[in-house]
């Protein structure tokens, strides 16, 4: 039924008119468009007539063809991010071809590149005084599997965490670190310009004390977008450059650009993906199950683990007539993953269209859905969990670990179905230097889990069903106007001005039954004894601001800007708020006394406040409904805090960028410090207030400070060979400045201290953990913070390589370090006595064998079933990991009637270096059973995520 309801939509899609007509005599342009450096073709290049309603886009042989030119004398341009545009006058007779190559620089600085992102409708990357990445997509030759993981290793600062290996399971985004304790760190995210919701759908993992099971993951809202669909993502990573998106921006933003239509005939692009997943070995090599005559480098769940077959097909049209462009797309997945009740089925469309009604009046209407429906099975730390049973073998809740019982754990049904809606409205007008832009967007995403363990079930007989529906609405309206005008002295002045406003509406319904009557298709209606739940809120926030940008000569550029915001979370007694910004860019290069020799060099620098609202009910007073004594009663939830407001983070940022050796290498350096002020603290409460738990308060204040290097080379150039290399270094310190007098405590999963970072804690510490003596333990606060949740420093490699016969090969990888994770399997499984815990079997045979003095301090606490706790189980969670190796050629000749084929083999996430002292499990491994918005890193009983093997063909005609 998905499927037709899929195939219906798609179709009327893609019957949509298509091509063109010329009207009198006219002929054909065709060419080619190469890289001047190297002369390799340049594919994906827009070759148009700027002055007529005719373009197309160049295939993977560089080539171009326009026909039906109107005959006589045009402007050939063509133009592609990166290089330098160039343009040529062409004579075009009637029934005539006409021959027009291109050869195009590279532009290493992009500084006339547009960016959007952070800044008040549109501006050339050399008038913007912070850092903005700019990611384009469509030369990234290897195969997407979602928008995650095609941003993971891309960009200094930018980190991107995977969870675990169960399908579907989100990532912890951040940008710069965490900048809250208390309200997440996740960036905003937006596509085309429209507000969207983009942090983890819910895990009915631990939502109520009967329930109280499931998969103990959370999907990622961003993964709903097709990622073939993309054109460019545009990142800013703090509040100097986000001031203008004001109360809810200081974790960064995310922008995602769609593609859109081509003036010119329709072009068509199909490509299939087929591929399988694998976990690495996480274990010990040649770890003890059982007996002798049985290994495991999986902790003893590898008979459940599979090569999970996992297969996408795309088809896109796009094009072009008169006034109107479109781009149509539609996608279907089939993912069976690693684990066995593992599944998802996935189907997207996207419509994506411009048109011109008026003269100098631009529309674009943009929409997608997307279908999605997974299976999964039973993780985490869950008593009826797959995981947590295996590794725990005899001592676990079957007394069994063998496959015959554990099989049973496969009945709990646990499936979640999503359905996403998503358009927006983009208006803009300009009429001379007035330019106004109108946008308006509404995103719903609807989430059903559903977890049913039916009657007879092996770890709950009575039966019970779980059901949760949640919606999340955001409706989000936002104007910006611009006028240019010329002053004295050669200056020129771009003043700005807009509003925005964004409602969010959020609904869930959660019932839960149990004790069912007998077999039978179940319903919560089904259970003996039945609870239900029910949550509304809305948020709204609306804000104003005013920018101006002064021009001076084109190479200095002064931006001065404030917004102000108000916010339905906010207390009674906070009113507004304002957040201003100021910076400042200087391209030295364009400077006379500059010798071209030099290169190109910008320096810049920004400063600019965010901030970070509290949730909707924080500032009120609430009751929970009870029971006493037979009658309805009410008990304290949530004490309200008149004063309350956001938190608010100042950042300041400098850098430069640099161009040398004609463009051949060129580099970007960033130092940054973020200093978040009235972070909001759980203060614990007085007993006299009377039974009222903790309560938000701003009284908090934080630091992250760090530096982003990049520097990218053409190390060789040639017709036939080329070799393209690049290096990344980022580092981010995070410190807890001011506690408003509150005593260190945990939240989030981290420990909050003042004077140390946001770090990995426990309330012991052995401080000799690799010798062989007793073991040393400490309680002194100065030793129980183990190191920084987070990574301190990430190094991001990359190379491209052009091969003979248009072969690529890409490669990039990613070291992150400096951080802490906790690994709480090991004590679990000990301290229920499983005695072939895999970094347990040395200390055990040496105990077998008298040798106690031999023991490491560590494995006398961590190995015995008295003593085991997690406290002893922190370790270093350094690793490096190649996030991905493709390979590309072209097979055109092999498909007849296509203008460019490509066949792209990939593998990606495979894990080469983790820190010798995390024995178990992949250092990446990481959130908590609730979703990716745990502050630090904290290992379940989960499985970590796979590598993928995938081959693609991608077909254009």
């Amino acid at each position: 039924m998905r499927s037709l309801q899929f195939l219906s939509i798609l179709s009327s899609l893609l019957l949509f008119p298509l091509g063109t007509v010329a009207q009198g005599p006219s002929g054909t342009v065709a060419g080619t468009v190469v890289d001047q450096s190297n002369g390799q073709p340049l594919s994906g290049v827009q070759v148009f007539i700027p002055d007529g309603d005719l373009g197309t886009l160049t295939n993977a042989q560089g080539r171009f063809i326009l026909v039906n030119v109107p005959a006589g004398e045009h402007t050939l341009r063509a133009e592609i991010l990166g290089y330098t545009p160039a343009s040529r006058t062409v004579t075009v007779g009637a029934e005539e071809t006409t021959q027009v190559d291109f050869s195009l620089p590279v532009e290493a600085l992009g500084l006339d590149e547009i960016v959007v992102t952070g800044t008040a409708g549109q501006a050339r990357r050399r008038e913007v005084g912070n850092t903005v990445e700019q990611l384009n997509m469509d030369r990234m030759s290897e195969p997407m599997v979602n928008v995650e993981s095609a941003l993971q290793g891309q960009a200094p600062g930018v980190n991107i965490l995977q969870t675990s290996g169960t399908i579907g399971a989100g990532s912890q985004i951040r940008l710069r670190g965490n900048v809250s304790v208390a309200m997440g760190s996740q960036p905003l995210v937006y596509v085309d310009g429209v507000r969207v919701y983009g942090e983890a759908y819910p895990s009915m993992h631990g939502r109520d004390a009967m329930s109280g099971r499931g998969a103990a993951t959370a999907s990622s809202a961003i993964n709903d977008i097709n990622p073939d669909n993309i054109e460019r993502v545009e990142i800013v990573k703090g509040p100097a450059a986000t001031t203008l998106y004001g109360t809810e921006a200081s974790a960064g933003v995310i922008q995602i650009f769609t593609k859109r239509g081509q003036t010119g005939d329709a072009r068509w692009t199909a490509q299939t993906r087929q591929g399988f997943a694998k976990v690495q070995p996480f274990a010990p090599k040649g770890a003890t199950y059982g007996a002798e005559d049985r290994k495991s480098e999986f902790l003893y769940i590898d008979p459940w683990l599979g090569n999970g077959h996992w297969q996408q097909y795309g088809l896109s049209v796009s094009g072009g007539s008169g006034d109107l462009g479109y781009f149509l797309s539609g996608a279907m997945e089939d993912n069976q993953a690693v684990l066995p009740n593992d599944k998802e089925e996935r189907y997207s469309v996207r419509g994506n269209l411009d048109f011109e009604p008026l003269p100098g009046l631009n529309v674009q209407w943009n929409t997608s859905f997307t279908s999605d429906a997974i299976q999964r099975t039973s993780m985490g730390n869950n008593a009826q969990g797959l995981a947590l049973n295996a590794y725990r073998l005899d001592q676990n809740y079957f007394g069994s670990g063998d496959k015959e019982f554990l099989d049973q754990i496969l009945e709990f049904e646990i499936t979640e179905d999503i359905t996403r809606f998503t358009t927006g409205l983009n208006a803009r007008h300009t009429a001379g230097n007035l330019s106004n832009r109108f946008t308006l967007g509404y995103d719903v995403a609807n989430w059903e889990g559903r977890q049913v363990r039916r009657f007879g079930f092996i770890l709950f007989e009575r039966g019970a069903v779980g059901n949760l529906r949640w919606t999340l609405s955001t409706l989000s309206a936002d104007y910006v106007g611009s006028y240019a005008f010329d002053l004295p002295a050669g200056l020129r002045s771009t003043f700005s001005w807009g509003a925005q406003s964004v409602t969010e509406t959020r609904n869930e319904v959660e019932g839960y039954g149990e004790d069912l009557p007998g077999p039978g298709e179940p319903t919560v209606t089904s259970g003996a004894n039945r609870l239900a739940w029910e949550n509304r809120q809305r948020v709204v926030t609306a804000g104003g601001f005013v920018q101006n940008v002064l021009d001076i000569a084109d190479r200095y550029f002064l931006t001065l800007g404030l917004r102000v915001d108000g916010n339905s979370a906010f207390g009674s007694d906070f009113g507004l708020q304002a957040y201003p910004k100021v910076s400042g860019s200087y391209v030295l290069s364009d400077e006379e006394f500059w010798p071209d020799a030099w290169g190109s060099v910008r320096l810049r620098g920004a400063y600019g406040h965010a901030g970070r609202a509290p949730g909707a009910f924080d500032a009120v007073r609430t009751w929970d409904p009870a029971s006493y004594a037979g009658s309805s009663a009410f008990q304290p939830r949530n004490l309200g805090n008149p004063n309350l407001g956001p938190e608010r983070t100042k950042e300041a940022e400098v850098g430069l960028e640099t161009s040398h050796w004609d463009d051949r290498i060129s580099s970007s350096f960033t130092y940054y410090r973020q200093v978040t002020e009235d972070a909001l603290f759980d203060v614990q409460q007085v007993p006299s207030n009377g039974n009222w738990p903790s309560q938000l308060e701003n009284v908090g204040k934080l630091r992250n400070s760090g530096i982003e290097l990049s520097v990218d080379a053409s190390i060789l150039e040639g017709p036939a060979f080329g070799w393209d290399a690049g290096v990344s270094l980022s580092t981010n310190h995070s410190r807890v400045l001011d506690m408003g007098g509150a005593p260190p405590f945990m939240s989030n999963d981290m420990r909050i201290e003042e004077g140390k970072p946001l770090c990995t804690w426990t309330p012991r510490r052995i401080m000799n953990p690799h010798e062989q003596a007793e073991p040393v333990v400490s309680t002194d606060p100065d030793d129980l913070c183990h190191g920084p949740a987070w990574p301190t420093h990430i190094l991001q490699v990359r190379n491209t390589f052009d091969l003979p016969g248009g072969i690529g090969l890409s490669a990039r990888g990613e070291f992150q370090g400096g951080h802490y994770s906790l690994i709480g399997p090991t004590s679990s499984a000990v301290g229920r006595g499983n005695t072939l815990w895999p970094v347990c079997l040395e200390a055990n045979r040496l105990w077998d064998e008298g040798r106690d003095d031999e023991v490491k301090a560590w494995d006398r606490l961590r190995c015995r079933q008295s003593t085991s706790s997690s406290d002893w189980n922190v370790s270093p969670a350094d690793f490096f990991k190649i996030r991905n190796i493709s390979l590309t050629a072209p097979v055109a000749s092999w498909i007849p009637g296509t203008s460019d084929a490509t066949l792209s083999l990939s593998a990606r996430n495979i894990r080469l270096y983790k820190d010798p002292d995390m024995e178990l499990f992949d250092p990446e491994m990481g959130g908590s059973n609730w979703g990716p918005e745990s502050g630090s890193r904290r290992i379940r009983e989960h499985i970590p995520a796979p590598m993928r093997f995938s081959a693609q063909l991608q077909v254009n005609w």
